[in-house]
């Protein structure tokens, strides 16, 4: 199936907000080559088992077996939307209590270590706030005007430079994680496989030359 002339990507859906317009512009320089993406709520890839040529993964590490190429590092602060604090500003941690906190894991790790971060876990409880499946739909509440998310610094750039959500707090956490586009060394000398690949670094400001394991 990978000898196939689209290339076949899975992309997770938190991701998918950042990504879709570069594949759209991909796309618009490179009609003859279709992009076929299936979005979905994993974070990882099997390309044993999985009809893919390639994904984006989010990981401390890409996978053995396959060719990697860091996209940008997981950094994350709170964000809400602007019309949130006009009647509940957030001027320090301790004013996270008067607002709803939005949880894009269900164990609520991200709250937490971004509060233990700037050592306001004591001042914070962050336990309490509706759980959501992805980080995503966590975002979407907050565009909403439902609380403040924990969320990606880059995974929201566009949604802070169009004033649809603010960041109140200038502490962000690095958490080691990174996103990957990735694929398997069956394929790493396609030539659909290699022009994306070399398009995409080229617009992360990454070396283009070649793949990083």
């Amino acid at each position: 199936t990978r000898q196939r002339t689209d290339l076949a990507l899975k992309v997770p859906t938190c991701v998918m907000r950042w990504m879709l317009p570069k594949i759209m512009q991909f796309q618009a320089e490179y009609p003859d080559l279709h992009v076929q993406i299936t979005t979905t709520w994993q974070h990882d890839v099997d390309f044993q088992l999985e009809p893919f040529d390639a994904a984006i993964v989010y990981a401390r590490a890409p996978g053995a077996a396959m060719q990697a190429l860091p996209l940008f590092d997981e950094r994350l602060t709170p964000v809400c939307a602007p019309q949130l604090l006009q009647d509940k500003p957030l001027a320090s941690a301790a004013d996270l209590t008067r607002h709803t906190l939005l949880h894009p894991t269900r164990d609520h790790r991200d709250w937490q270590a971004w509060l233990e971060h700037i050592d306001a876990a004591r001042d914070v409880d962050a336990g309490r706030g509706p759980t959501f499946d992805t980080l995503d739909l966590a975002t979407n509440a907050a565009l909403q005007g439902f609380g403040v998310a924990i969320s990606d610094v880059e995974l929201t750039g566009e949604d802070v430079a169009a004033q649809r959500l603010v960041r109140p707090f200038d502490a962000v956490l690095t958490t080691g994680a990174r996103y990957y586009f990735v694929y398997p060394d069956s394929v790493a000398h396609q030539q659909k496989v290699e022009l994306f690949r070399a398009w995409l670094a080229g617009r992360c400001g990454k070396d283009a030359s070649g793949p990083a394991a």
